[in-house]
């Protein structure tokens, strides 16, 4: 029991450490009041080494078992009870080169014609890490789409950046010409549709069957057969005749 509530503590104090001083080390944007989604939490306590067993009913545990809980829930929301020195978003005009987003595959076509916007939360949230970018990126879909995001052409367009704690950035949104993507995937041909397509019309109709050649050649020979049985019994009909005359 001792043991079990010393790693309650320790536990505690790693989550007021994520909600209340460096949310953005482990992809995080608190809203203006501090609070993070707990889903969003609990994915990025996943990724890290000795919490990725973690789950809502440990957080509840820790509001009930701890005197003095560092933490708060409110609905699906949490965030740290002292956020004195929580970062909050500035503007900033100090920028990489380039910062990276990722967005889930299915929005891909959409993002190319209309920019990248916000999904979730108000901002477009950038790392100037690619392996930070993927990580977060991962949250919302197995295989998501990195995109590298052009400050400078950005800025061009009037896109203000804020910087939230030393590797998140965030935008209101990513105009079209301002990032680099991937291609989409190739669709299948419209030819291949075509063909199956004509394949299908040249298959026999229910009910029918083709006539193979062996048929054919075994219904002449049949005929043939026929025919010459006649003939030969037309033969002895005429003798019987004449030997009954005669």
């Amino acid at each position: 029991m001792v043991q079990k509530m010393k790693a309650m503590i320790r536990f505690s104090k790693f989550l007021a450490y994520v909600l209340g001083r460096h949310p953005e080390e482990f992809g995080l944007v608190p809203d203006p009041a501090g609070y993070v989604k707990i889903k969003e939490l609990l994915k990025a306590l996943g990724e890290e080494e000795g919490f990725r067993n973690v789950r809502k009913s440990h957080l509840d545990e820790i509001l009930i078992s701890l005197p003095e809980p560092p933490i708060e829930i409110e609905g699906p929301l949490i965030r740290a009870k002292n956020r004195e020195v929580l970062p909050k978003p500035v503007k900033t005009t100090t920028l990489p080169k380039h910062l990276y987003t990722c967005i889930r595959k299915r929005a891909h076509p959409h993002i190319l014609e209309n920019g990248i916007t916000p999904t979730g939360i108000p901002y477009v949230v950038m790392s100037d890490s690619k392996e930070m970018a993927e990580r977060m990126g991962k949250r919302i879909d197995p295989e998501p789409v990195l995109l590298t995001v052009q400050s400078e052409k950005s800025t061009e367009r009037n896109v203000q950046f804020y910087r939230m704690g030393d590797n998140l950035f965030l935008a209101d949104t990513i105009p079209c010409g301002c990032f680099i993507a991937p291609p989409l995937p190739k669709q299948p041909t419209v030819m291949k549709a075509k063909e199956t397509d004509m394949e299908k019309k040249r298959d026999p109709q229910p009910g029918s069957y083709p006539i193979a050649p062996k048929h054919i050649e075994s219904r002449g020979k049949h005929k043939g057969k026929k025919k010459d049985i006649s003939w030969k019994q037309e033969l002895r009909n005429l003798r019987r005749q004449k030997q009954r005359r005669r």
